[in-house]
């Protein structure tokens, strides 16, 4: 008879344990609505700091919307989005989903990102994402959160209900307008040449880009979760504690002076609430260690803002930290950091790299050129998207003319022969 000996290492993972990990993975309008859900059960816990409800909650009137949205120009996009998101968004879940769309919406009204992207970046379920973009499709100007030209032509026919079959079809084709036939036209898609000349008339009064009809702002953030400020020379992290709520265990002695069949179960709940204080202590703790280590990696930002950003992910800074990366992105979602540099969302810090002949530099590097240089050049000569790209060929940077196309959307940038009209009808009206 032959024996064998295994030796096998277990950990086995207590309840407590257990909560503590998932706190840490919740995002904020999660934690804040377990914690309620669990003060209704126990009273034993009580909220130090409960703030009311999760940051940036929208009340049922929509009069708590938002706070700091007085700081966004009155005409501009995001403060326009602002206003109706009380009429599609139902709780906190929806209003930080609603965000982070938000702060992907790009000043021509169209969305900078898809939603598998911001579903990963934000946390959020996929189909919860593509059902909050379905909302924000629905909103004014119709045309807002297309993700393409096609999509932005089709909103505004559909909500004019000029969406047809033959519609669709030019929508489809939509880059042959650009070479416009409409023989051709009229023969791929199998209608008459009138039928195509009628539609075209139809699209040519839509809005391509219904967000350049607002003034250019920054895009808006949250009530502030996090103050960072440099006082003597050194940087100061101040967390908002109507974000972070801590866990107080009430009476726990009376339990012990209760007898009879109870007593157990009462015991259950004051350790649950002394477990929920250790776990919410513990992500308060991270999430100060992560703001700090974010800013011992960008302290150059305060100071010259987002064009002084290093390259950083997610990755390097959970590993500095201890944690794992889906922990930091779930507690960065959604969260907003008051600075020097005024309302910021914390995963804007984080940027790949882009290369440089100089080495190593971020996108916001990019930006903050193509915005220098037009803001200098010629106005009877402006700077086109191919000058731009040899430009950046100068300095070492290869980078696409559609990628400074993109860019130069992003910064509200017109271009350049509507910048040339805007000089020239400028001074017409001097003289």
């Amino acid at each position: 008879m032959n024996f064998s000996q295994t030796l096998r290492q277990s950990k086995r993972f207590t309840k407590s344990m257990i909560e503590t990990v998932a706190i840490m993975r919740m995002t904020g309008a999660d934690m804040h609505k377990f914690l309620s859900e669990v003060m209704e059960r126990n009273p034993f816990i009580e909220l130090e700091n409960p703030g009311r409800g999760a940051p940036g909650h929208i009340g049922n009137d929509g009069d708590g919307l938002l706070m700091d949205v007085a700081e966004v120009a009155e005409r501009g996009i995001y403060q326009h989005v602002i206003k109706q998101l009380p009429y599609i968004c139902a709780n906190s879940k929806d209003n930080d989903l609603a965000l982070a769309f938000l702060q992907e919406l790009e000043l021509s009204g169209w969305l900078g990102a898809s939603v598998q992207e911001i579903a990963a970046k934000s946390g959020f379920d996929l189909q919860d994402c593509e059902d909050m973009l379905a909302r924000l499709q629905t909103l004014e100007p119709t045309g807002l959160f297309a993700r393409d030209l096609r999509e932005c032509i089709r909103l505004q026919a559909a909500e004019r209900g000029q969406l047809d079959e033959i519609m669709r079809d030019i929508i489809i084709h939509l880059d042959a307008l650009q070479h416009f036939d409409p023989e051709q036209l009229a023969k791929r898609i199998g209608c008459d040449r009138s039928d195509v000349l009628d539609r075209v008339q139809l699209i040519r009064h839509m809005d391509p880009k219904p967000g350049t009809r607002f003034d250019v702002q920054d895009a808006p953030s949250k009530t502030d979760d996090v103050v960072v400020s440099v006082v003597d020379c050194e940087v100061t992290v101040a967390m908002n504690t109507s974000s972070f709520p801590s866990v107080r265990v009430l009476h726990p002695h009376m339990v012990e002076q209760r007898t009879g069949e109870n007593r157990d179960a009462l015991r259950h709940l004051v350790q649950e609430a002394r477990s929920l204080k250790k776990a919410c202590a513990l992500r308060n703790a991270t999430t100060l260690s992560l703001i700090t280590a974010i800013f011992i990696r960008q302290p150059e930002f305060l100071e010259a803002g987002f064009a002084a950003l290093r390259p950083m992910r997610m990755r390097d800074v959970a590993d500095e930290i201890g944690v794992s990366e889906s922990t930091v992105s779930r507690i960065l979602n959604g969260l907003t950091i008051r600075c020097s540099q005024g309302n910021v969302p914390a995963r804007s810090l984080f940027c790949n790299a882009i290369t440089f002949s100089s080495g190593a530099q971020t996108r916001h590097a990019a930006l903050q050129k193509i915005k220098q240089w037009v803001a200098t050049e010629d106005k009877r000569f402006p700077l086109k998207d191919e000058d731009i790209v040899d430009r950046f060929r100068q300095i070492g940077l290869s980078i696409s003319r559609r990628t400074v196309s993109k860019y130069r959307h992003e910064l509200g940038l017109i271009a350049p022969r509507l910048r040339c009209r805007a000089a020239a009808d400028a001074l017409r009206n001097v003289n």
